[in-house]
């Protein structure tokens, strides 16, 4: 399982707990297929810096 993902008290649901592990392996898969053909290196970093946000929205609490 992935640490810091888990319900507060300990719990992950049965569904939860097998989409983190799908999402794992997807990211695992993706990352080292990248790596043995190379595109990884063609990625532009600079993507990264102007593309994709820092962070999301802050979502308050409901009044």
């Amino acid at each position: 399982m992935t640490r810091g993902q888990q319900h507060p008290y300990g719990h992950t649901g049965q569904k939860s707990s097998g989409m983190l592990i799908k999402q794992s392996y997807i990211d695992l898969y993706e990352t080292l297929s990248g790596l043995a053909t190379g595109e990884i290196f063609e990625i532009d970093p600079e993507f990264y810096d102007t593309e994709i946000p820092t962070f999301s929205p802050w979502i308050g609490r409901p009044n």
